[in-house]
């Protein structure tokens, strides 16, 4: 039942208005109402189930008066009828007895129920025998009606549509307007304006030059309506209405259309319509099609044969086959031109073709001819290289090239020689780069000196001649092996240090370093002056302190001022009794003052006149390291104030001596109380 909905939709929705009334919503049951020539108003109707066993009812009224049923008995199929009316329309013989054969519920989900439709759009009198249309004769002329028909089922009416007329006023069809005849070679086109709301379909009738004639429509219309989806949606109408695809190209044609509307009324003929004939054949086509090509010059030959029919021709370039066409002579070439020259613009692969034409206009085209124009032409080498190093690296940039066809640039060094032999260079970078900078990454021990020089490439794989060369020299930023010392001793007079000499090339010297073990503060203390020459590898420290632990560390330089990591740590504790005299740190407290608002520190250290002076260290519990709280002190009592509430910290104190000790006390916790 989907088909015959989706079918049914399309009549329905040009049947959904009475002919010369506004037009209405579409719907599935639709009543249409006519004033005959006769004076009688015909009644048709479209039902979605299409037709009712138990038949249907009219029903008339004015606009004052009660609905009048005006016929005495249902209308239903009649088949005596259909079987007289077979003998004059053959094509409505399938229907004669077809209830005897299928059900009427089969009826109406079978195709045979929309071709039934069409057959009575067509045949006034097959509408009546199969029930769905009513000629009433008693209409006073003049009066305006309504009119309403109802299907019977289960013994009920159910109301079909209604409709309003006022008798007399007969409206004829007419043609169909604004006929557009387009002439090919093997058909002939047709368009004008569609109006499927006036006219059901048409009729046409052809002459020809030759005597024939023709009904083009056959003994059936035309149906001239736009047709329905899947969905059962309208589709737009077809790029022509009508096609007479029967022509002979030598003879010419008239025409003539009729409108045929919903209750099988003709129209007058729309007028003759001519359609004269027209050459529509080419002359014979060039072939042999040749070239040369100069650069960006392309030189193309044809060959032609005697043709009297031909009147000139053109000459396309395609940049792919078919596509892009451009036509290169802005004149037509004369009927016996063989060659042309094309100056392309880009190097690229082109397709040719030669058209030959007539008078008429009609042309025939070549087989097409490829023609690849290469670039041959190399690009100019890069200017303005330079080059900058770094340990390892060498940082090259160069001015862009203004080549529209660039692809990249590749790059090529060799080692300083004194030779610099051109067949030397070797490739640094495989894959052009489009960039106009560039860094080559090296072992950091590298120190040689390079010639580099950049060379352009453009699309077509034109390598240009090389740059000027840039001189890139490597710094040495290699840092000497860290020394060892081997033995750290005490004579009478001196400390002496002495180590196993470093192995590397460029080494230039030693520094030796001293400090006092446990002095957390101090920094190692260089003790040479110049650097340790090469040819030592021991050193006297005669500046020590007797009975005195110390540290002592090395450094290697070499002659790029590159320094090692410090040697191993060699420790020695001097003879003799120390200058120093000791400080003693008795006491330090850590107290919160004024309910939390504060911290005292309060500390003893004797003897003073030995103290340099104090500094607090503080840190939060959760945190690993102690940093320096305040600057230097030289009094023994603190007041903290700058810490967060709710927070615990950790104070030491750190005692600096004249001698150059420092004492650390023990660390002090204190919890801040937070705010209530």
């Amino acid at each position: 039942m989907r088909i015959i909905f989706a079918i049914l939709s399309f009549l329905f929705a040009f049947c959904g208005q009475q002919i010369g009334f506004a037009q209405e919503d579409r719907k599935p049951n639709t009543l249409l109402v006519k004033n005959m020539q006769d004076g009688t108003v015909f009644l048709k109707w479209v039902c979605e189930k299409v037709y009712y066993e138990e038949g249907f009812n009219v029903y008339r009224k004015t606009d004052i008066g009660a609905w009048e049923k005006l016929n005495k008995d249902p209308l239903l199929w009649n088949d005596t009828e259909i079987a007289r009316i077979s003998g004059i329309y053959p094509d409505v013989a399938m229907f004669n007895g077809i209830f005897q054969k299928i059900t009427v519920k089969e009826f109406q989900e079978n195709v045979a129920s929309v071709f039934a439709l069409q057959k009575a759009f067509q045949f006034n009198e097959f509408a009546l025998a199969m029930a769905i249309g009513y000629v009433d004769k008693t209409a006073s002329s003049g009066t305006s009606y309504s009119y309403k028909v109802v299907a019977i089922e289960n013994g009920l009416e159910t109301e079909m549509d209604q409709k309003q007329l006022t008798v007399g006023i007969y409206t004829p069809v007419q043609p169909p307007q604004n006929i557009v005849v387009e002439r090919k070679k093997r058909k002939i086109n047709f368009d004008f304006k569609p109006e499927p709301m006036r006219y059901f379909g048409i009729k046409v009738f052809r002459t020809g030059s030759d005597f024939s004639t023709d009904t083009l429509t056959g003994t059936d219309v035309y149906a001239v309506q736009q047709d329905i989806d899947e969905n059962g949606k309208l589709v737009p109408w077809p790029k022509h209405l009508f096609i007479d695809r029967t022509i002979n190209k030598e003879v010419e044609y008239t025409y003539e259309f009729f409108a045929v509307d919903y209750f099988a009324e003709t129209s007058p003929s729309s007028g003759e319509i001519k359609s004269e004939t027209i050459d529509f054949d080419p002359p014979q086509e060039a072939f042999g099609l040749d070239f040369t090509i100069d650069t960006q010059k392309v030189n193309l030959t044809w060959v032609t044969v005697v043709d009297p029919d031909r009147a000139g021709i053109n000459v396309y370039r395609y940049n792919a086959e078919g596509k892009d066409s451009i036509k290169l002579n802005s004149e037509p070439l004369s009927r016996d031109a063989l060659a042309i020259t094309n100056q392309v613009e880009e190097f690229a692969t082109y397709f040719y073709k030669v058209g030959v034409f007539d008078a008429t206009g009609n042309e025939i085209l070549s087989a097409p001819t490829m023609v690849q124009v290469r670039d041959i032409i190399p690009p100019l080498p890069p200017t303005g290289v330079k080059t900058t190093t770094d340990t390892g690296k060498v940082n090259l940039t160069w001015r862009p090239n203004k080549e529209p066809d660039l692809k990249g640039y590749v790059i090529f060094k060799v080692i300083d020689d004194g030779s610099n032999n051109e067949e030397e260079y070797t490739l640094v970078n495989p894959k052009p780069i489009t960039a106009t900078n560039y860094t080559e990454t090296m072992s950091k021990n590298v120190k040689n000196t390079f010639h580099y020089v950049v060379t352009a490439v453009d699309t077509s794989w034109n390598y240009s001649k090389k740059s000027e060369y840039s001189v890139a020299e490597l710094p040495d930023h290699v840092s000497p092996v860290k020394p060892f010392i081997k033995m750290v001793k005490q004579d009478d007079k001196s400390v002496v240090v002495e180590w196993i000499p470093n192995k590397d090339e460029d080494l230039k010297g030693y520094h030796m370093y001293r400090k006092t073990v446990g002095d957390s503060t101090q920094q190692p203390e260089k003790l040479n002056g110049r650097l340790l020459k090469l040819d030592k590898s021991t050193y006297d420290d005669k500046l020590f302190d007797p009975g005195t632990n110390y540290s002592y560390y090395m450094q290697a330089v070499d002659s790029s001022g590159n320094t090692s990591e410090f040697s191993n740590e060699f420790q020695i504790k001097t003879a003799g009794k120390s200058k120093k005299q000791a400080v003693n740190l008795s006491s330090f407290s850590v107290k919160k003052k004024r309910k939390g608002k504060m911290v005292s520190l309060k500390w003893v250290a004797l003897p003073e006149e030995n103290i340099e002076g104090y500094m607090l260290y503080r840190k939060l519990s959760s945190d690993k390291r102690f940093m320096p709280h305040t600057g230097q002190l030289s009094n023994s009592v603190f007041t903290d104030k700058k810490f967060e509430k709710g927070k615990t910290y950790e104070y030491q104190l750190r005692v600096y001596t004249k001698a150059g000790d420092v004492i650390r006390s023990e660390v002090k916790e204190i919890e801040i109380p937070a705010d209530k």
